[in-house]
């Protein structure tokens, strides 16, 4: 069985294998500073990180981040990468039941 990473974006549930996932970050860590061909950037460990923020893209109406809020670190052939997701969902969270009906991805 896959471990698998749980986030929510505009109330909808996705998913991505753990084994994609390099570390997740809180919000504040996340820089506005535009890089081209995504939304901002953020600094990890000295690197410069392009951040991609899922709600721009997956056309939610968007909304000021909150404490809830996270940047997924993914590992890519060319570098790491950064999605902007309104909250990851804990594996404590899915062991109580989080009435998740349909999980996207």
């Amino acid at each position: 069985m896959q471990s698998l990473v749980i986030f929510e974006v505009g109330g909808e549930m996705y998913q991505l294998p753990q084994a994609c996932v390099s570390k997740i970050l809180r919000f504040w860590e996340y820089c506005e500073e535009p890089v081209p061909g995504s939304d901002g950037m953020i600094v990890y460990k000295g690197q410069r990180v392009k951040a991609i923020d899922v709600r721009r893209h997956a056309g939610v109406e968007q909304v000021r981040p909150t404490f809830d809020t996270r940047i997924i670190l993914l590992n890519r052939m060319n570098g790491l990468v950064g999605l902007l997701v309104d909250r990851v969902i804990s594996d404590e969270e899915m062991r109580v039941g989080t009435g998740i009906s349909r999980v996207v991805g």
